[in-house]
């Protein structure tokens, strides 16, 4: 494979993920993520024993976490060996890049929940949110979904954009494959609830240090964005980043600051603390749903930007 292979693979990847991801047929290619969540919830059910105590809850979080680290590095080490050995390897590499992306359905999703609520769809808008973030909606009014819906929205270009970005750019599919399972991991497991709490310490910490300088790669990029997005405010946005750092929402600040700066709104009071990032409306309509859409998906667009000019600087020397 040549230098610049790779990232051509991950430029390919995204290009497909953005123009088809959202698309039922594209939902078994994302192994990856399903698998490191099948895997957490059954070692979840087996081992989270409360009455175990807290020391022994937390210890065995822990070893969940080292084994599932372990499991994703050697499997994306060994698909990327089989990738160079293979004929056709590229796209067996290819396959696999993809299945950790997914920003597409989580706006496909997003976009969804905007047009119900414009609708008037009490029940499609419910679906929606449920899909989104798996929260009850009705302790959400309307402006609230609608927040949590660009919340969600934000939260995709860390997680399925910059990430996969910045580890396998790194890493190769060893590093796309940890950053996916620690993700998956909190999801599953990484909650401050008394079931939780201890048992799923350790994956939460896993993924907020290997989530952290991508959350902050998503956040300069939605607002460099802001640049083409007309009406948008790019400087807004830069000041917004300021308090991201000190919100109780830990890595899914930066993005969501940015992007509240950026239009003009006011984000993340119902997250975690409640507290606010941005000085704007708190009233958020369908409108701003959409526009945050599209300033994340400019963000993305500027992302696949950066392997496109790797590769044609490798290409060319």
């Amino acid at each position: 494979m040549s230098h610049a292979e790779p990232f051509l693979l991950l430029l390919l990847a995204l290009a497909l993920d953005a123009a088809f991801g959202h698309l039922a047929p594209f939902r078994p290619l994302r192994w990856p993520v399903l698998l490191a969540r099948r895997l957490t919830a059954a070692l979840d059910r087996r081992l989270n024993r409360l009455a175990r105590g807290q020391r022994a809850v937390t210890l065995r979080g822990a070893l969940v976490a080292l084994l599932l680290a372990l499991a994703a590095l050697g499997l994306g080490a060994a698909i990327a060996l089989a990738a160079r050995s293979l004929p056709g390897g590229a796209a067996l590499e290819l396959l696999a890049v993809l299945g950790c992306l997914g920003a597409r359905p989580v706006w496909a999703g997003a976009a969804a929940l905007g047009r119900a609520v414009e609708r008037r769809d009490a029940k499609a808008a419910r679906f929606a949110l449920q899909a989104l973030a798996g929260r009850a909606p009705e302790r959400l009014d309307e402006p609230g979904a609608l927040r949590l819906a660009i919340a969600a929205s934000a939260k995709a270009v860390a997680q399925r954009v910059a990430a996969p970005l910045f580890w396998y750019g790194l890493f190769g599919l060893p590093g796309l494959f940890l950053a996916t399972a620690a993700d998956a991991m909190d999801a599953e497991i990484g909650h401050d609830t008394a079931l939780h709490g201890w048992f799923g310490a350790t994956a939460a910490r896993l993924d907020t240090a290997l989530g952290w300088l991508p959350a902050r790669l998503a956040a300069g990029l939605i607002a460099l964005a802001a640049l083409f997005l007309p009406g948008a405010e790019p400087r807004a946005a830069w000041r917004a980043l300021a308090a991201a750092g000190r919100h109780p929402a830990g890595n899914a600040a930066p993005p969501l600051a940015a992007t509240a700066g950026a239009l003009g709104l006011a984000l993340a009071g119902d997250m975690p603390g409640g507290h606010w990032l941005g000085t704007g409306r708190a009233r958020v309509g369908p409108a701003d749903l959409r526009r945050a859409i599209a300033l994340h998906g400019l963000a993305a667009l500027l992302a696949a930007m950066l392997p496109a000019l790797l590769v044609v600087g490798l290409l060319a020397g």
